[in-house]
């Protein structure tokens, strides 16, 4: 498949990016596995706080910052075609293997089946997933009491 000038472009700007945040947490870290451990734990911490909060905590301004953030977060999931800190942790960890927080899913259900998942079937997952969070909170704001 031929790759337009459109596509060429963003991997190089985004290439440029991930080398940017590389170098910067180079500077306090002086290890890209232990920058890379520093962006998952804000990318768990980020996803499991709002997600707790979205779910547990009442309908207020923190909830919809929550969602807000959620909302963001999905959205740049499609520009960037994937999450962009999974993005920076597979960068500063060199590896293609690795899915943030779902890998640890993904790896128990290919060990399960002993057979490996599709890229398709781990992007469907991701947007299932999307869509019945979305529901959830929907109906949670429409039935609050």
């Amino acid at each position: 498949m031929v790759e337009n000038l459109e596509d060429k472009i963003y991997k190089k700007n985004f290439k440029n990016i991930l080398i940017k945040i590389e170098k910067e947490l180079f500077k306090y870290t002086k290890n890209n596995k232990v920058s890379g451990f520093l962006v998952y734990l804000f990318h768990v911490i980020l996803c499991t706080t709002t997600f707790f909060y979205m779910f547990l905590g009442e309908i207020n301004f923190f909830f919809y910052f929550s969602l807000f953030v959620w909302i963001i977060t999905f959205c740049m999931h499609f520009y960037f075609k994937g999450c962009i800190l999974t993005k920076i942790e597979r960068h500063l960890w060199n590896t293609k293997t690795w899915y943030g927080p779902w890998t640890f899913l993904f790896n128990s259900v290919e060990y399960y089946l002993n057979d490996k998942l599709s890229i398709n079937l781990k992007n469907n997952i991701f947007i299932c997933w999307g869509i019945i969070i979305s529901t959830l909170l929907l109906l949670k704001i429409v039935f609050y009491n």
